[in-house]
């Protein structure tokens, strides 16, 4: 049975929620004044669920948030956007539309128009002024993206031959006018005021070089979809909580920082410009199709803090991800991306950053560790409750992962040589 993912915004009236046949739950995002505030999950017997009985659990679970936004909210005034939109406190307010920075929203793609339409039409009722968006079309087998984007006559559409996420990524920075680069999934959906509340934080500190924001479920209809929910729970939600933090080199976040995938996911994830300037582009190793599907945002998220940066993560910088549908989508995602990737990712910042190298070897092992002790150990023993070979699956990528880097670092060199361009490995420069 499925989930039924809907959105309560507490300072409006209350509704019954209805049309639930076939959903054994109910997943809630609520929010106050259009601001986040977390994830209510309730159980639903009948076809409707009373808004008296919602909101009790609402306030049950998140109560002493609430009552601190209320408190929050009525210590300050509100202010009035240039744009004539009320912002509360807590979603500062953005000056005139001229001076506003220019965003580029890229999204990287490959042969998804389904999902690639349903992107750019939420990312068309954006309520943020000045901004592009560019289609990377990623080594197309066939014209159905290059056709959809001829639809939409304010879009850039832009085809890259050579195969590999972070190709397309990269591509996408030799192309972009603006000054921030907002990277989106295709088959992800911009909250809509996705673009203006990454906007505020960049404005807000000039040391902050990414902004990343939640990931959350698009749908829950299959069991993968469900699995992937729980999994995301399972570790702390992977940065995507529903607090405001700021990330820097000292930030006090324990042991393995800044190795650790905390900053947010490459759906989500928006940069200066410059910042490729002072620590290099993607590395195209990393996230480079089926020879290495993974690892390259939690490479780039890792130079930009070892470089003395910050990394803004804020609940109000919000996407909707359809995760994968199906199971055997999903125990490849775990062995090629959370497992392979993100292995890759360790090997290859402990070959290149030599001041860090005890403290990604201690991530290394913890991983490994957390692995074998608190996911197979602990579903043996019953108190892991995750599929066996969803958990294997991601350990032996983990494995595999030790030499991956290796072998894709020499196919780059390859493809680059074809085209007599010289590989570099990018890695994080001192500020």
């Amino acid at each position: 049975m499925a989930t039924k993912i809907i959105e309560w915004d507490i300072s409006k009236p209350p509704f019954r929620i209805e049309n639930l046949e076939g959903y054994r739950k109910v997943l809630v995002l609520v929010r106050m004044d259009g601001v986040p505030l977390g994830l209510v999950r309730m159980d639903t017997p009948f076809p409707s669920l009373e808004a008296e009985d919602l909101l009790r659990e609402i306030h049950r679970r998140l109560g002493e948030k609430i009552r601190a936004k209320i408190k929050e909210r009525r210590s300050k005034p509100v202010l009035s956007s240039a744009k004539g939109i009320e912002d509360r406190p807590s979603c500062p307010h953005l000056p005139a539309p001229s001076t506003l920075p220019r965003v580029s929203v890229c999204i990287c793609t490959r042969n998804r128009p389904e999902d690639l339409r349903r992107c750019l039409d939420s990312l068309r009722v954006q309520d943020y002024p000045n901004y592009e968006i560019l289609v990377i079309d990623n080594d197309p087998p066939t014209l159905a993206t290059k056709d959809l984007v001829a639809t939409y006559p304010s879009i850039t559409y832009l085809m890259e031959p050579k195969r590999g996420l972070d190709f397309a990524r990269n591509r996408a920075i030799q192309e972009a006018k603006g000054e921030i680069l907002s990277y989106i999934d295709d088959d992800a959906v911009a909250d809509p005021r996705w673009i203006s509340s990454l906007v505020k934080n960049f404005l807000s500190d000039p040391e902050i070089m990414c902004c990343t924001g939640p990931n959350l479920a698009l749908e829950m209809e299959t069991e993968a979809q469900e699995l992937v929910q729980a999994l995301i729970e399972l570790r702390g939600g992977l940065g995507q909580g529903f607090e405001k933090r700021i990330y820097d080199l000292n930030s006090p976040v324990g042991s393995c920082y800044p190795c650790k995938p905390i900053f947010g996911v490459g759906c989500n994830m928006s940069f200066r410009k410059k910042v490729f300037d002072l620590v290099g582009p993607f590395d195209e190793a990393l996230d480079t199709g089926a020879a290495l599907p993974g690892g390259g945002d939690t490479d780039m998220f890792y130079r930009i803090i070892r470089a003395g940066y910050k990394i803004a993560q804020d609940p109000c910088v919000l996407v909707w991800h359809r995760h994968r549908r199906l199971y055997k989508e999903l125990r490849s995602q775990l062995y090629n991306s959370w497992g392979r990737g993100f292995m890759a990712f360790l090997v290859k910042s402990f070959l290149t950053d030599k001041p860090y190298r005890r403290t990604l070897l201690s991530a290394i092992l913890v991983w490994y560790g957390y692995q074998l002790i608190s996911c197979v150990l602990g579903r043996l023993r019953g108190k892991y409750e995750f599929p066996m070979d969803l958990i294997l699956a991601e350990f032996l990528g983990g494995v595999v992962g030790l030499g991956s880097y290796f072998a894709s670092r020499k196919r780059i060199a390859k493809i680059k040589a074809k085209r007599g361009a010289k590989d570099e490995v990018p890695q994080f420069r001192e500020a």
